[in-house]
């Protein structure tokens, strides 16, 4: 459970990871239009758009002020 510290900054950086994790794994699973077949060219394979290197996946993160 989220909720069972408390301390609210505990709090706070249980939700913003479990944010992270989420939308981490919405851009995995979204449904989004195909590459453009000149980007799978680039790319070298089928992979999904928002996905190839992982940047993006990486990047996402949150702060607690």
């Amino acid at each position: 459970e989220i909720f069972n510290s408390d301390e609210p900054i505990a709090i706070l950086h249980r939700i913003g990871k479990l944010l992270v994790k989420e939308v981490q794994q919405s851009i995995l699973d979204g449904s989004y239009t195909p590459n453009n077949p000149a980007t799978l060219k680039k790319k070298g394979s089928n992979k999904k758009p928002l996905v190839d290197e992982q940047i993006l996946l990486r990047s996402i993160d949150y702060e607690v002020r």
